[in-house]
């Protein structure tokens, strides 16, 4: 989390609940960030397809 990035133009220009609240809800981002990451890491890989493999290539329809 990059404090830094907090557009102040001076330290006294928000009070301090509002300031609290903006680290509190980059803090609360990061996290939900970092969660969907997770989740994205769990999901199973699709297994990886022989292009020279005629399996799937011959599908026959009939109507």
């Amino acid at each position: 989390m990059e404090i830094s990035s907090l557009s102040l133009s001076s330290p006294t220009t928000l009070s301090n609940a509002s300031l609290h609240q903006e680290i509190a809800l980059r803090v609360l981002k990061d996290s939900i960030d970092l969660q969907g990451q997770l989740a994205l890491s769990l999901l199973p890989q699709p297994p990886q397809l022989d292009p020279s493999s005629s399996l799937g290539q011959n599908i026959d329809i009939h109507v």
